[in-house]
């Protein structure tokens, strides 16, 4: 570990800067300190840039509850925002215990008494810095990890599990609010054809290619996961099913008009699609991805590369006439 790392501090004291003893030391330890005389302040500079600090220190003494109130801010901010978490250090005269451990208990992390001693200064500073490293490298590996698991390896999309996931709260939703809501259900045309011809990694480049062009149109508010194989799913919110036809028959289009090449060589593909409405209170997730899917079946018998809307009423008469 690098102990002369030099820490942009935030440092909320009362007393100016030239009078107050802990910011001399900080600065003669090459620390660069964003000094606020205000809680309030301190605060401020933080949501507005939040990733610009690794400490933050603040007199207890000073501001007493409003201190801890801010220590309190810090915290929740994390947990709300996701934000890094950073080490808060209390600055005391060592007398007021009850606010030491009142401040240590809203969160934060350590404290220092006056008279400040440089060495002590100094040594706290690395032992709270190597805290703030470890803490920062378990988190960029928990979100890894976190993101593997949503994540479909090959293209990056949303896998299946994750998928699934964000269609259920978005049907809630839906429901909850009397909202329409469609998805797109679609795959690649003769896939197998790629795949037996070319071999899989060209497949596999087919894949991404979709993926990525498709992401990288997708409505803000829609989502697009790979269902498995060469099956994709898009769940598009606050659309009917005459609204779903347009943005189907785009990403449809493009797929057709894709560029693709493997070994020099280019590969054409298409893909059929079917659009169904979710209902609320009569689809569950199955039963939604099951019509959606039967649509997509249309498409195919009919000649492919195509899109094919299915209304809730269709399958209530399909229903009708297997009694």
């Amino acid at each position: 570990m690098d102990v002369q790392k030099r820490l942009n501090i935030l440092f909320i004291s009362a007393k100016q800067s030239s009078n107050d003893s802990m910011s001399d030391i900080l600065t003669s330890l090459n620390h660069r300190l964003t000094h606020y005389i205000s809680c309030e302040k301190g605060i401020a500079s933080l949501r507005a840039t939040p990733d610009i600090y690794d400490l933050i220190m603040i007199d207890i003494v000073a501001f007493a509850n409003d201190a801890i109130e801010t220590v309190k801010m810090v915290r929740m901010m994390e947990d709300l925002l996701k934000e890094t978490w950073r080490p808060i250090v209390l600055l005391t005269d060592g007398v007021e215990s009850k606010l030491i451990v009142d401040g240590l208990h809203a969160g934060a992390d350590d404290f220092l008494a006056s008279p400040f001693n440089k060495e002590l200064v100094e040594a706290k500073l690395i032992a709270t810095n190597r805290l703030f490293g470890l803490r920062k490298s378990h988190s960029e590996q928990y979100n890894q990890l976190q993101k593997e698991s949503l994540t479909d390896v090959l293209t990056g999309i949303s896998n299946r599990r994750h998928f699934k996931d964000i269609l259920k709260k978005e049907m809630v939703k839906a429901q909850r609010h009397d909202r329409a809501m469609c998805i797109a259900y679609f795959d690649l045309d003769h896939f197998k054809a790629i795949n037996d011809g070319l071999g899989h990694d060209a497949g596999d480049e087919v894949l991404r290619k979709v993926s990525s062009a498709i992401s990288e149109t997708l409505r803000a508010e829609d989502s697009f996961g790979r269902l498995g194989g060469e099956e994709f799913c898009i769940c598009m919110p606050d659309t009917s099913l005459n609204e779903a036809l347009i943005p189907s028959e785009r990403y449809r289009l493009m797929i057709e008009k894709l560029t693709i090449e493997y070994n020099n060589k280019p590969i054409n593909v298409t893909a059929s699609f079917g659009v169904t409405e979710f209902k609320p209170f009569l689809h569950d997730i199955n039963s939604l991805l099951a019509h959606a899917d039967e649509a997509l079946y249309k498409s195919k018998h009919q000649g492919r590369n195509q899109v094919t809307l299915l209304p809730y009423s269709y399958f209530e008469k399909v229903a009708c006439s297997e009694i």
